[in-house]
């Protein structure tokens, strides 16, 4: 990479870092903006598109959620975690076989995370599987 290149992967580096600290600052359109800005310089940006939907999912919009945790996972090196945040949307839209797939995927890639232990526990307990749901929960 040239000093120019580096430049701009730091420069978005930066951007992605300020729009989750204004998301967990509460500060959701501040951080929207500077999602969609790293997208209009590169709009093959896993994290960006990754962090719009979980504003989206956050506001209710589960169909723009899915769509864009869909595009992040295409496009992410290390879908893991995306997967989980899809595995989540599909659970609050009722869709539990979806759910599952997605969780099962992000198992095969990642193996028994916490985070993925406690979606795991999250769909068994919806399922009526509440032993199973303690289970996996203490786990995580």
């Amino acid at each position: 990479m040239n000093g120019d290149e580096t430049d701009g992967v730091q420069a978005i580096e930066n951007k992605v870092k300020d729009g989750e600290k204004a998301f967990s600052e509460g500060r959701f359109d501040e951080a929207w903006k500077c999602f969609e800005a790293i997208l209009a310089v590169e709009p093959s940006n896993a994290d960006a598109l990754n962090n719009l939907a979980v504003i989206c999912q956050q506001n209710g919009d589960l169909e723009q959620a899915e769509v864009l945790f869909l595009r992040a996972a295409a496009l992410s090196e290390a879908p893991g975690n995306v997967l989980v945040n899809l595995s989540a949307v599909a659970l609050g839209a009722g869709k539990i076989p979806q759910a599952t797939g997605y969780l099962e995927r992000a198992l095969a890639l990642e193996g028994e995370t916490p985070r993925i232990l406690e979606q795991m526990s999250l769909i068994t307990d919806v399922m009526g599987e509440g032993q199973t749901a303690t289970m996996l929960w203490r786990k995580a």
